[in-house]
């Protein structure tokens, strides 16, 4: 089963809980494991975000001078 089925059937499950005639600390303890397995399996679910390491970017040298003045020849 892939995640996403699991978490329909969880969902399902949810949703039929409190039609089941559970004692109420039963459906209680249920509703949390349940929201619990929802959280975990999300949580495993989202996209990893890659780091952008400085190394990876590409070297350029900082000219302090290009900054203030962009063309140094035209200086009046």
């Amino acid at each position: 089963m892939s995640k996403r089925q699991v978490l329909m059937l969880i969902g399902v499950i949810v949703i039929v809980i409190p039609f089941l005639g559970f004692p109420i600390n039963l459906k209680w303890f249920l509703e949390v494991v349940c929201g619990s397995l929802v959280a975990a399996i999300a949580y495993s679910m989202a996209p990893k975000i890659k780091p952008i390491v400085p190394a990876d970017l590409p070297f350029s040298e900082h000219k302090s001078n290009s900054i203030t003045n962009p063309n140094p020849t035209d200086q009046k």
